[in-house]
């Protein structure tokens, strides 16, 4: 358990041999560092020891299958606009990033949505927990500072037990270490519309007005020579945008820092500690169409604070037996702020050309979602012989409390200004949970994944190493979702299934073959899961019915143009202290009683499947690396220097692959054409089940040189 930004030097000496060492040796990401030493006998012997001193050795590596790994000088050099480290990732030709979507990039490995992905910070996941996010971070942006990572590796199919948690790929990142010599660094860049073009190929351009700056610093050093050290970094981005019109500029912020420490506390035992902290927020439409405008006050913060704290021990208890014990806790706390606060409802106005929208958003005015991760890992490594042993057990418990109740302070809508001026409303929405404490409605669960695994990697021949293991996950949860009594009357089972007790065996095998001194064979097969977006679950939580109802307007007589919303007997009640008693800021009595009473016009129950299994994923592959040899002078002259070609074949197969349909629905006839008909049987509802006639299938090929 050695940093990978230090350059160490090895030494070997044997007795009745002359003593060799080489010096600054790089370790690799997520590898073991392999050296050859020939030592000369005493009759040979002139020296001591002979010391070799070399450039960083190229020794960069990952576990078998096909990735690829990228240090410190890549970071450094390579273009990185966004600060981002995938604007690194994507000079891998099997990952596409989407720029589509402004800054959002996310990460697509081997075509897959990027929400499958696992993103692991000094070897503890700090994914997307709950899945609402399109970039597959836990935050706005990048949650950690650039600077602050050594090396960083994207991995498709590692076929090493102790990976986990995705089926898409495993990107690793590792954080810089301090040394005995101080390093640092310090950066800032501006760039606003007064720098940018105003026209293209002719044409005029209308930029709106915004400005940006980024700066930011990085540290590392020593606090005791040789036992202890510290690295830090720190990064702020601050971006004002003026959406135009009425709306007035608000600011975009993203702020960064990491810190850590490694600590050698003898030659046997050395423990590191990373604190990562991520708080960043842009301002967003919620009605943003061509067809619809919106005041100030309807648009809303986004935003995200982070909370790391990763803590890990590693031993050499002897010669052949090593462990690992490390403890991750990540703490993420997302928000949506109405801009105009949450004290009055949404109107909206529809007229003939435009949608107008005035007060907080109908889906933020009660909105909070926070979950946390727990994550603890006890690992052992033995050498025997030929077999290198890895064995180990990890928990991670994830708790999630998800708020989201539409409409608790109402939407209003009206059919033309005329309409609104005169309080005669189209359509009325009011949810809430009877208690009229919206909180009371949320999704308040958690679940934990316990996994063993086993694996031997074994050097059979000097050419032939193959390595086979096993993983077992397994999942539990207390928490179940409240059982609706209609659900249970017209489906004959309750709607509180849950994963509690289910398993998944993977098994992993791969093979690396030295065919010659210039040409590499290697390839395997595994099994993984993982990825899946915990908002699926969450929604058994709180879509049931049970905990929130809704009512309508139209159920009272609001909305048939007989009632107006300022009639003398409309009352009105939930009132905020201090602000006038009408629509917007109260809720009619006729709703709100309802409600109130459980009663109401509901969203579809959402369930899990009491079949469902847990999903996974098959993965194939085969590849080769070929470092010809350029014999011919004048190729040499024409392609002179080193080149090394890789070619790989990934094929992934699905099985049990999730997928959301609607549960109430049966076929009850069929049209003309010999189409199906399908109608609603049950309550109606939605369920998280797996697709069993069909898996889905991918196959990438990649050549590089």
């Amino acid at each position: 358990g050695l940093p990978v930004s230090g350059d160490y030097v090895v030494t070997v000496d044997a007795g009745d041999y002359q003593g060799q060492s080489v010096e600054d040796v790089s370790l690799s990401l997520g590898d073991a560092t392999q050296l050859n030493f020939t030592l000369m006998g005493d009759s040979e012997r002139t020296l001591d020891t002979i010391v070799v001193t070399s450039s960083s050795l190229d020794t960069i590596g990952v576990a078998e299958g096909p990735s690829a790994t990228f240090g410190a000088d890549i970071l450094q050099s390579a273009p990185s606009v966004n600060r981002n480290i995938v604007d690194v990732l994507r000079i891998d030709p099997r990952v596409y990033v989407d720029e589509s979507r402004g800054d959002i990039n996310p990460v697509q490995c081997a075509g897959k949505n990027p929400r499958f992905n696992s993103l692991t910070l000094d070897g503890v996941r700090m994914n997307d927990g709950f899945g609402l996010n399109d970039n597959g971070y836990p935050t706005e942006r990048q949650p950690f500072p650039y600077d602050a990572i050594e090396q960083v590796a994207v991995e498709l199919a590692p076929f090493d037990v102790q990976y986990g948690g995705f089926t898409a790929c495993n990107i690793n990142a590792v954080t810089m270490s301090g040394s005995n010599e101080f390093h640092g660094s310090a950066f800032y860049d501006y760039t606003s519309d007064d720098i940018q073009g105003d026209s293209l190929e002719g044409g005029g351009i209308t930029l709106p007005d915004f400005d940006e700056q980024r700066f930011g610093v990085e540290f590392t050093g020593q606090l005791i020579e040789d036992t202890l050290f510290f690295a830090g970094a720190f990064d702020r981005d601050v971006y004002g945008y003026e959406p135009g019109g009425l709306p007035a500029s608000y600011g975009n912020e993203d702020e960064k820092l990491l810190v850590k420490l490694d600590w050698n506390i003898n030659n046997n035992h050395r423990a590191a500690f990373t604190y990562n902290y991520n708080d960043g927020f842009n301002t967003v439409e919620s009605d943003g169409d061509l067809d619809e405008y919106e005041f100030a006050n309807h648009l809303y913060e986004r935003g995200t604070e982070l909370n790391q704290y990763v803590g890990s021990l590693y031993s050499d208890w002897t010669d052949n037996f090593s462990s690992e014990i490390r403890v991750g806790y990540v703490e993420v706390d997302p928000r949506v702020s109405t801009i105009g606060g949450t004290d009055f409802g949404e109107i909206r106005v529809e007229t003939d050309d435009v949608d107008v929208y005035l007060g907080g958003d109908d889906s933020r005015q009660s909105n909070d979602l926070k979950y946390d991760t727990l994550n603890i890992a006890l690992k052992g490594f033995y050498q025997t012989g030929d077999h290198n042993l890895a064995f180990g057990y990890e928990r991670e418990k994830t708790d999630v409390f998800n708020l989201f109740v539409q409409h608790s302070e109402t939407e209003i809508r009206f059919d033309g200004i005329d309409d609104f001026r005169d309080g005669f409303a189209s359509a009325i929405y009011y949810n809430n949970a009877p208690s009229n404490i919206p909180e009371e409605a949320a999704a308040d669960w958690g679940y934990a994944i316990d996994t063993m695994y086993l694996q031997d990697d074994w050097q059979i021949t000097d050419r032939l190493n193959i390595i086979f293991g096993l993983r077992y996950d397994m999942w539990s949860t207390d928490d179940k979702p409240p059982v609706n009594p209609a659900f249970l009357a017209d489906y004959g089972f309750g709607n509180d299934a849950t994963l509690d007790g289910e398993s998944l065996l993977q098994p992993r095998f791969a093979f690396t073959y030295d065919y010659s001194n210039d040409l590499t064979v290697r390839g395997g097969i595994g099994r993984y899961s993982g990825g899946n977006p915990n908002v699926w679950l969450s929604n058994s939580y709180s879509a049931n019915n049970v905990l929130q109802f809704g009512q309508r307007g139209r159920s009272f007589g609001y909305t048939d143009g007989s009632r107006s919303l300022f009639d003398a007997d409309v009352e009105y009640v939930a009132c905020e202290d201090g602000v006038p008693q009408g629509p917007g800021y109260c809720i009619p009595r006729e709703l709100f009683d309802a409600v109130a009473g459980g009663v109401g016009d509901n969203f579809e129950i959402n369930y899990l499947d009491p079949d469902f299994e847990i999903p996974s994923e098959w993965k194939f592959s085969l590849g080769a690396t070929w470092f010809p040899v350029i014999e011919a002078p004048f190729l040499q002259k024409a392609f002179g220097g080193e080149y090394a070609i890789n070619a790989d074949l990934l094929y992934s197969l699905g099985e049990n692959s999730p997928m959301v349909k609607r549960g109430d629905l049966e076929q009850v006839g069929t049209n003309a054409d010999g189409y199906p008909i399908y109608d609603s049987v049950r309550e109606a509802a939605f369920v998280l089940t797996n697709a069993k006639d069909e898996a889905n299938e991918a196959f990438t090929a990649s050549f590089t040189i």
